[in-house]
């Protein structure tokens, strides 16, 4: 036991020089001063401290201990089919990201969803935000053989699906959520690929369906922050001044630093991916089932990649074994950062085989006489 001395002190305005440091925008702070604990240990002798926000939290240190190591003991039996032991100096350090992942983990409940989950984007200072949730989401799930948990967190999101976008950012509690994100919405499509390629999730297929068609058809007619599809190509334009809408968001008070407005590459390669993906949807959901339960026939997406496809091949020239540089942007301007195409494209092509140029390997079919390249793109 402790003896506790209190106080019940707040220490208003505490000075936050980290987060000044950052850059932030709030760099105070409201402490509470609750007391001073004071007790005196022998050797071998445990004292336990309890800080819960759950309103009947355990107080036993012992028992509070051996039900989080059976948790942990759970999540590497979980985990351990796909990496077949933990032992050597691999398997430790497997084991302890495996246990690093699952803190990523949150609840994200709403009325339509009480059990619904979510991705923290980092710790201190981050929410859960939609880009960094969908792109760690098959680290974070199915590499710890959680694909039940990678299913949830996708029902989740497709809640907060609005006029097509998935949002950015949750703020804190209460608050609308923020949608000023083009990219994070084509990688719901990638993470949701990944998710039924590794399990063959059906029922999540069918239920994901009719909003990612959702997604699709608002993108063409046009969304927010003038995220549309240019009819002349069929490539994806996004921007507004005022509004950072990639991956590249830094943005110091009214100055977007890096607005990239237009087409950039790594924006269209997702966009011709997410295609992709509805064409193979399609696909399955055809095979499964003669039945249409949507307002959007499945079939209808199979050769919408197509369109895109000539378009990225002529704006961003394939250069095999070549970096891309500035001069291999033919139309400029239409993507600020043409130098990245290689990068970008080559970790988009190695999962999601987004690059629509025919690989050696690739085996095609002739739906109506036309030529379309499978998702089966193998040796980009």
């Amino acid at each position: 036991h402790a003896d506790l001395q209190p106080h019940n002190d707040w220490h208003e305005d505490f000075f936050l020089s980290i987060e000044d440091y950052r850059g932030q925008n709030d760099v105070t702070d409201d402490n509470y001063y609750a007391g001073m604990f004071r007790a005196e240990l022998q050797p071998g002798q445990k004292l336990t401290f309890v800080a819960s926000v759950e309103p009947d939290p355990e107080l036993d240190g012992d028992a509070a201990y051996a039900e989080r190591q059976a948790y942990e003991a759970d999540l590497l039996e979980w985990a351990r089919p796909l990496w077949g032991g933990f032992s050597g100096e691999m398997g430790q350090a497997a084991a302890q990201l495996i246990l690093a992942a699952d803190q990523f983990i949150v609840k994200r409940a709403a009325p339509q969803d009480p059990h619904g989950r979510s991705v923290i984007a980092g710790y201190p200072w981050f929410s859960d935000w939609g880009r960094d949730t969908m792109i760690s989401l098959p680290g974070l799930t199915l590499a710890t053989g959680r694909p039940e948990l990678a299913a949830q967190i996708l029902r989740t999101y497709a809640h907060y699906v609005d006029q097509g976008m998935l949002p950015n950012r949750f703020p804190d509690e209460g608050e609308t959520p923020e949608y000023n994100t083009v990219d994070a919405t084509l990688w719901y499509f990638e993470a949701a690929r990944a998710v039924i390629a590794e399990t063959g999730d059906m029922a999540l297929l069918r239920d994901l369906f009719p909003v990612l068609a959702d997604i699709i058809q608002w993108h063409q007619k046009g969304t927010r922050y003038n995220i549309h599809v240019d009819p002349a190509d069929g490539l994806l334009y996004a921007g507004e001044e005022g509004w950072q809408l990639t991956w590249m968001d830094a943005k110091v008070g009214d100055w977007v630093v890096t607005p990239r407005i237009g087409k950039p590459v790594e924006i269209n390669a997702l966009w011709h991916n997410a295609l992709r993906v509805m064409a193979d949807f399609s696909r399955q959901l055809a095979a499964d089932d003669e039945r249409r339960t949507t307002n959007d026939q499945p079939s209808s997406f199979v050769l919408r990649p197509c369109l895109t496809r000539p378009s990225l091949t002529t704006i961003w020239p394939i250069r095999r074994n070549k970096d891309f540089s500035d001069s291999g942007c033919r139309i400029k301007g239409i993507a600020p950062i043409c130098w990245m195409g290689r990068k970008v494209t080559t970790i988009a092509c190695a999962p999601i085989n987004s690059w629509p140029f025919p690989c050696p390997t690739a085996r095609c079919r002739p739906p109506n006489k036309r030529r379309l390249w499978t998702p089966a793109l193998t040796g980009c």
